[in-house]
């Protein structure tokens, strides 16, 4: 899954992370960087978590996103093989049911 990062975030996270400097290149076409969430680790997560959380009530959108993200790829998972369908049919089907709100399947969009 991929994040995108506006300039002025992505700047803050650069200097704080030196790691993250080949992301500046993308700037130079926009003012936006995309990113695989699972290139960042927990700490420069989190700290972009706190940064969306301080740029004001616009930006809590993508540290919910953020941390929804980071939950589900450390979430442990079985990785299926040819000959299991049927189990894999069933495991999705109780996971699509489990957090199921009336019986309904929601999605979320940034935009």
């Amino acid at each position: 899954m991929k994040l995108t990062i506006e300039r002025a975030h992505l700047d803050l996270l650069v200097d704080r992370f030196a790691d993250l400097e080949h992301l500046r290149s993308q700037l130079r076409l926009g003012e936006r960087a995309v990113v695989e969430i699972t290139d960042l680790s927990q700490e420069q997560c989190d700290f972009l978590v706190d940064l969306y959380r301080g740029a004001g009530s616009d930006h809590q959108i993508q540290a919910a996103q953020i941390i929804t993200l980071r939950g589900v790829m450390e979430e442990p998972r079985k990785i299926y093989g040819g000959e299991e369908l049927e189990d894999f049919m069933v495991d999705l089907a109780r996971y699509l049911t489990s957090d199921a709100i009336r019986g309904w399947l929601f999605s979320n969009d940034i935009s």
